[in-house]
């Protein structure tokens, strides 16, 4: 029956319907029993040399101690496969080059049908080649989309309407807020994708969409269709390769600016090619995902909401490197123009903390706001900052207030410091105002993450301040309302963009066969085989809604495109392993299933050489080296492996140690990748159990079972002149 399957191996054929293999008078080296065939252990006695070696995967009959039985046999045992990624990297390079063949006999589909119809083939006894479970088909696979604010032109300020101001000429432009659907963007190397929970909107935002900065040559628009938003706090969602320091699920924070430590206005780092920092995209926080270089990236303080977090970035650091620029030291007295402003507010507090004595400049309706700095307030609507006979060492210009710079030069000392990030008048040049200045410029603020790290660290110490003045949903009105809102020049604090609200998260959910109960064979019926008895459990195969796995150190969460099963999937299932005090049966809820190929999703900390995107597989099995039977990783206190879950593969998802873990060659299929591991491991390993050479004598015993084709393949591969036994159906299939 199996022995035209059994002839593809290439070994020689011995039909055991018709002859006894013991009884042909070859003297075998090894023999590997994949069969459980009835006294093959005292048939073997016949058929080996003396001190030859022997292993079975299907029977008890030599025992667990190898030697044993010596000194007739070197070796001799039940033999249970270990993890290990070099002997599957082994295999899945043989199953690239086309030397190992995985022979896939049939698939099935993730229902209810399906799974009993996987259990039916692998429990029938049939099958020549390996049943697998198809939970994803893989062709190309749809890019995932998302929600995004996007500008699709940017507007001429000179045909907008004279009564409106400029910043406010973008409210001209309604469908601009309605949200998109786009492509959602993937990390490229050094990046990283951020699911937003919230982003903040600044001044530059309304001038760019509005046209301020695109018409007049400037150069700040990014190419349409351009999403705005630059200051950005949310969660990691994947890793682009190459990134450090950085795991999937970190809370983080960044601003999506320009990285060029020489940049001026225009200068962005797609567009300046000397730039030392990695190319990336400008802007982008209005959207549900974004996509930023690493190192733009900083990790938020749990004490630090994500409001606050999303905030405090083009602010802080621009009022931050702004004072440093003016070289502001302990005592030294320090001007603050535009105290309400979201750079004022900021400078005000750091130059304080800094230990400078500083004035602020606010009005009535703002002063109260602006006190909370601990800044002297000057009313500008009642008295001019330059005229009251106070000598200032820097001064920083938060407003753009009219002619600012040419009234600082009444208020500040020879070789003070001055400059404005709202108003051109000093020009770019920061050393052209020597003498009379040592510094003076308009300046713009650089990404630098140590900047954003001590930003987060005085907020979360509460040394500083950033106020929410309103949250926006992420819908029509409530873009709108955020770009009013900041175009109006009138809030006392920062406008957010809510995408996420970010009280508990729902657990993710997946579908999964799930066991309830383990059967107790002594109840089944006399006319069903052991191993048919799994099929007498109908509900158990339904897939059912369970809470989606979260890798742990050291884990990786797998995206389930194929599961291979094994016949121990169903002894287990059916409590053959269960009620006879084996120990194979996990806790109940169990889902069964070993071996599994698929995509990572998600790394646990701790996770090197792995990527999200992966195409990977492996066999979810124990782990430690001195294991017997019902020994697993979970219940062998010195097995020097992390602990980890046994089995699982039945599922969307599946979560598992990364050191059980193999990358998937792009020739070989998820099919046969999911197929290969179990019985390529258990076949592998018995025949180095056999200490099998070149030119000696192998008989493999059950040559159609799983185990038995990959022993036949790989002795062969190996240089033994290999013998299995096969019927009449299976022997074109094992030759």
């Amino acid at each position: 029956r199996t022995k035209d399957y059994v002839a593809q191996t290439g070994a020689i054929l011995i039909d055991y319907t018709q002859e006894k293999w013991y009884e042909k008078g070859i003297t075998f080296d090894g023999i590997l029993d994949a069969a459980g065939e009835a006294n093959a252990f005292e048939n073997a006695k016949k058929a080996l040399r003396h001190g030859g070696s022997y292993a079975s995967i299907a029977s008890f009959d030599p025992g667990m101690e190898p030697t044993a039985h010596a000194p007739r046999m070197t070796n001799a045992t039940f033999y249970l496969y270990k993890n290990n990624v070099a002997d599957q990297d082994e295999l899945m390079r043989l199953l690239a080059e086309e030397k190992l063949v995985v022979r896939i006999e049939k698939t099935f589909p993730f229902t209810k049908d399906g799974l009993r119809g996987l259990f039916e083939a692998q429990a029938s006894g049939k099958s020549t080649g390996k049943n697998v479970l198809v939970l994803k088909e893989h062709e190309q696979v749809a890019q995932p989309t998302m929600r995004s604010m996007v500008l699709m032109e940017y507007k001429d300020p000179s045909k907008s309407l004279d009564s409106f101001p400029a910043a406010m000429r973008v409210l001209l432009a309604d469908d601009d807020f309605t949200p998109k659907a786009v492509d959602r963007p993937s990390p490229a190397l050094g990046q990283i994708l951020i699911k937003t929970w919230a982003a903040a909107i600044n001044p530059i935002d309304v001038k760019v969409t509005a046209g301020d900065l695109h018409v007049g040559g400037a150069g700040w628009a990014q190419p349409i269709p351009f999403t705005p938003g630059y200051d950005v706090a949310g969660v990691v969602e994947q890793l682009g390769d190459g990134v450090a320091g950085f795991q999937v699920g970190d809370e983080v924070f960044a601003s999506n600016w320009a990285l060029d430590e020489g940049q001026f206005i225009g200068q962005h780092d797609d567009n300046v090619p000397d730039s030392k920092f990695p190319k990336g995209p400008i802007g982008g926080a209005f959207a549900e995902y974004c996509v930023l270089p690493a190192n733009k990236v900083s990790k938020k303080h749990p004490k630090v909401t994500f409001e606050q977090a999303a905030g405090v970035s083009m602010v802080g650091l621009t009022a931050m490197q702004a004072l440093r620029f003016l070289s502001i030291e302990a005592g030294q007295k320090v001007l603050v123009l535009g105290g309400a402003g979201g750079v004022g507010f900021m400078g005000a507090q750091l130059a304080r903390l800094a230990g400078a004595e500083v004035y602020a400049t606010a009005s009535a309706r703002t002063k109260d706001y602006v006190a909370q700095t601990g800044a002297i307030l000057i009313d500008y609507t009642q008295e001019k900052w330059y005229e009251k006979g106070i000598t200032f060492d820097g001064i920083l210009d938060a407003a753009g207030e009219a002619n600012a710079f040419e009234n600082a030069k009444k208020a500040l000392r020879h070789g003070g410091s001055y400059a404005s990030i709202a108003s051109f008048d000093p020009g770019m040049e920061p050393t052209a105002h020597a003498p009379r200045m040592t510094n003076a410029t308009f300046y713009l603020y650089k990404n630098n993450v140590a900047d954003q790290d001590e930003l987060m660290r005085l907020l979360a110490e509460e040394k500083l301040v950033v106020r929410i003045e309103k949250t926006f949903p992420f819908t029509k009105d409530g873009l709108r309302g955020l770009f009013e809102a900041q175009a109006s020049g009138k809030s006392t604090g920062k406008n957010v963009l809510v995408l996420k609200e970010h009280e508990q998260v729902a657990q993710p959910t997946m579908r999964s066969m799930v066991l309830m109960e383990y059967k107790d064979p002594s109840k089944s019926l006399d006319s069903f085989p052991a191993a048919m008895r799994v099929l007498l459990a109908d509900d158990d195969f339904t897939p059912k809604a369970v809470d989606r796995p979260s890798p742990a150190l050291g884990q990786i969460l797998i995206k389930t495109w194929a599961a291979a099963i094994n016949p121990i999937d169903v002894k287990v299932t059916a409590g053959d392993l269960h009620v006879g005090g084996a120990g194979w049966a996990q806790p109940i809820p169990f889902t069964p299933g070993y071996d599994v190929a698929g995509v990572v999703e998600q790394l646990g900390d701790g996770v090197a050489g792995f990527q999200v995107g992966d195409e990977v597989f492996a066999s979810n099995w124990a782990l430690d080296e001195g294991q017997f039977i019902g020994q697993h990783d979970d219940n062998v206190p010195d097995s020097k492996f992390p602990k980890g879950p046994i089995g699982g593969a039945f599922a969307e998802y599946c979560v598992l140690p990364a050191n059980k873990v193999s990358k998937k060659h792009p020739k070989v299929t998820f099919e046969q990748a999911a197929g290969v591991s179990m019985v390529g491991l258990t076949a592998m390993q018995a025949l180095r159990f056999l200490s099998i050479e070149a030119g000696q004598k192998v008989l493999v015993l059950g040559g159609a079972g799983g185990v038995g084709f990959m022993g036949a393949q790989l002795a062969r591969l190996a240089g033994a002149e290999v013998y299995a036994t096969a019927s009449a159906r299976t022997k074109d299939y094992v030759a």
